[in-house]
């Protein structure tokens, strides 16, 4: 159960980077 959770955090902290990354690029290439 411990290592389901740590599984699910880490992919959602990887997807929050992801997004996070994609819009600091979209807003580089807006300006």
């Amino acid at each position: 159960m411990a290592q389901e959770i740590k599984e699910a955090l880490l992919y959602d902290f990887n997807y929050n980077f992801f997004v996070a990354n994609t819009m600091m690029a979209n807003v580089r290439n807006v300006e």
